[in-house]
């Protein structure tokens, strides 16, 4: 919305469409106007609104051609709307110099003179001076920087619910600690402290904290009844414990704790907390500060929080953390997000130590060097359970403490409503995979990334129903180091036996022979369902699946199944391609002998595949699609997959179906034809 006032100078004058004082040829400086107790930073507030004298002059000078016009505009405003103006400007200012401030505090004069700016505007004439002075809670939101200005916003805020942040002026290298500063400030926060009664919330950002310069102020802050929102952030949060642990805080919803945690903040604990952050500082080398050196001491108190009834979210930072988790730590049922951030080391041990509700989602964020680099995921429908455990790390796989480094980055997503169950993954260089489900079911949705799963796989995915996952997507898999040394392969089948649910395979870029292991387990033509891996898959897509054609160092074709059980070293090279269809056609009539037949097999972008005798693949199968894009010319951007359906009258009939298996309108210049 524009601003009435917006027009009121034809040269661009904000400075002098803004001062409260009509401008002179010898005004004095802003950097004169300072209070003399106060040398190191000036008061930030209008002077004359330091004052109850009213304003006699005319607060700018009007341009001549368009002053009528703009007095009747301005006069025209009703009350209302000029409080909702004010109110958004005080917000909004407030937000963006708490928030500015609370990642690189800046006390210098430009950074301090923009926070109370917003009062100017509401001193464009009498009455809208008068409007705001009316208004208590337009004044609540209060900054302790010098005495004078904190002392009138609490006058003119009266009995309205405050909301304060403090921040320490030695935060800043510019001040140099400046005495004068601290003092302004100390002195300005203990006159906000005395009204403790009507504080809603309460920030304090301590550089340095001395419990001898600071405990007067907190001796008169004993009782804070209205105080939902808490904020401390210190270097030693002993102390702040040791200060704040007898205020009465009834209503304390939202606590957050800063610092290097070398105390337990149980004594700062309410029952009615609703979310409590537990994280980080920063010392002014700029590092981390080294918190949660005791943690294992201070997690402690995670184990007895059935007091917290009303909980629903915990943030907790791990990052600079090198002990074990206590396990066995159990949250109350009302636990609706718990979000820790740790070290790639304790992942699997944070799974196994929480004991969560079934409602829970979980964010772990193994991130060491990026503070909040997570995968963004939504699962399919709506999500009352969610698992999310990301670690995107930096170093150096040789710098993990890991054995194979057998766990680069994990995420898990538990959730509702989808039937998707997914396996992607990269190059031989990365091996790296995510695994992502979902099922009909209301508890399970899972996405997992990781390196060379070993046995950390099994014990991450071991908690979670993934039986119940409907649809499989597998790949990139490469036999020859996609998937790691081949005692990780095992691992995976492993998780494949689990899912006796699959009724939809769809594999993309992996080897045949890596395939045909996975549709059947063992060498040995099985006799009953239990040997055959997705009994009820039903449905076969199949997209950019490869042969090996051999390379300087040739051997023998060996089965996949002599691969699974180990027996391979990982160098493995096929030359040829010839068995293919037999092999495949086995695999499928076994599946088939077994009660287990695919009904619908589509394939996609195989053209090293186009020469061979397709009717090979007729046994055991209803429905054949087949991607001939490369030999009729098809643009590939044009088309998904071509589907081939033999009915009972022996007409073969060619049309488009989408990814999904979802039948499209066919292309114009593709023909029916007669077999």
């Amino acid at each position: 919305m524009s601003l009435p006032w917006t027009s009121l100078t034809s040269n661009g004058d904000v400075d002098e469409f803004f001062a409260i004082t009509p401008r002179t040829t010898q005004s004095p400086s802003r950097s004169s106007v300072v209070a003399s107790e106060e040398p190191a930073i000036p008061d930030p507030l209008p002077e004359e609104l330091l004052s109850d004298a009213p304003i006699t002059s005319q607060p700018f000078s009007r341009p001549s051609a368009v002053a009528p016009k703009v007095s009747a505009t301005i006069d025209s405003l009703p009350a209302e709307l000029l409080l909702d103006i004010f109110h958004h400007l005080a917000t909004h200012h407030y937000s963006d110099w708490s928030l500015q401030h609370h990642a690189e505090p800046t006390y210098s004069r430009a950074a301090l003179t923009p926070v109370y700016s917003w009062v100017r505007v509401t001193a464009v004439c009498k009455r809208w001076r008068a409007i705001a002075l009316q208004c208590s809670a337009l004044w609540s939101h209060i900054i302790p920087i010098a005495t004078p200005s904190t002392l009138r916003l609490l006058s003119l805020s009266k009995e309205a619910p405050l909301s304060v942040a403090y921040f320490d002026p030695r935060a800043h290298p510019s001040q140099g600690g400046s005495r004068h500063a601290v003092t302004a400030a100390s002195s300005a926060l203990g006159h906000t402290l005395q009204h403790i009664a009507r504080i809603q919330r309460l920030e304090l950002h301590f550089r340095r904290f001395e419990v001898r310069d600071l405990s007067l102020l907190f001796s008169t802050a004993t009782a804070a009844p209205m105080l939902s929102s808490l904020f401390l952030t210190t270097p030693h949060i002993s102390n702040i414990t040791l200060l704040c642990k007898d205020w009465v805080m009834p209503h304390l919803e939202r606590l957050e704790i800063r610092g290097e945690l070398t105390a337990s903040v149980q004594p700062l604990l309410r029952p009615s907390l609703k979310h409590l952050v537990l994280c980080s500082a920063h010392t002014a080398s700029g590092g981390a500060s080294g918190n949660l050196n005791a943690l294992q001491e201070n997690l402690q108190f995670l184990q007895d929080l059935s007091h917290l009834s009303r909980l629903h979210k915990l943030h907790i930072d791990l990052s600079d953390y090198t002990g074990t988790v206590p396990s066995g730590i159990t949250f109350p049922p009302s636990l609706r997000d718990l979000d820790v951030i740790g070290h790639t080391v304790h992942c699997a041990d944070i799974l196994s130590a929480f004991v969560l509700s079934d409602r829970c989602r979980i964010s772990l964020d193994g991130t060491k060097n990026f503070r909040r680099r997570e995968f963004s995921y939504r699962s399919l429908g709506s999500t009352d359970i969610a698992l999310v455990l990301a670690n995107i790390a930096a170093q150096p796989v040789d710098a993990w403490p890991l054995s194979h480094q057998t766990l680069l980055a994990v995420c898990l997503c538990i959730g509702n409503g989808g039937n998707a169950f997914e396996l992607h993954g990269w190059t031989s260089e990365q091996s790296l995979f995510i695994f992502e489900s979902s099922s009909t079911k209301p508890d399970v949705s899972i996405k997992l990334l990781c390196r060379e799963s070993e046995q950390h796989l099994a014990k991450l995915l071991s908690p979670f129903p993934l039986k119940e996952a409907q649809l499989l997507k597998l790949g990139p898999l490469d036999l020859l180091g996609g998937l790691g040394h081949p005692t990780s392969i095992a691992h995976w089948f492993d998780i494949f036996n689990v899912l006796q649910h699959v009724h939809t395979l769809c594999v993309f870029d992996i080897d045949i022979w890596l395939l045909l292991a996975i549709l059947l387990p063992q060498h040995q033509e099985p006799s009953n369902t239990a040997y055959v891996r997705f009994p009820r898959l039903t449905t076969l897509i199949l997209v950019d699946i490869k042969f090996r054609l051999g390379n300087s160092s040739p051997r023998d074709r060996q089965s996949a199944y002599d691969y699974q059980e180990g027996g391979l070293d990982g160098s493995l090279v096929f030359t040829e391609i010839e068995g293919v269809p037999q092999e495949f056609r086995r695999c499928l009539m076994a599946r088939a002998s077994a009660g287990a037949r695919v009904n619908h097999l589509l394939i996609q972008r195989a053209s090293n595949l186009c020469g061979m005798d397709v009717a090979s693949f007729y046994d055991g199968v209803n429905h054949i699609g087949w991607d001939r894009s490369e030999q009729v010319y098809v643009p590939r951007e044009r088309i998904s997959i071509y589907c081939l359906t033999l009915p009972q009258n022996s007409t073969l009939s060619i049309h488009s179906v989408d990814s999904r298996g979802h039948r499209i309108k066919p292309l114009p210049y593709l023909r029916r034809i007669n077999t």
